[in-house]
């Protein structure tokens, strides 16, 4: 039961970063090329 919760924290926590990462990449994106 414990590994499965630990799986799931994992998860979550890669999702956070490639969330993050993306907005970082299109607001860095967005800055150095205005629309």
């Amino acid at each position: 039961m414990q590994s499965i919760v630990r799986l799931l924290m994992v998860i979550v926590v890669l999702v956070v970063f490639v969330t993050l990462g993306e907005l970082l990449l299109s607001l860095v994106a967005g800055g150095f090329m205005p629309h």
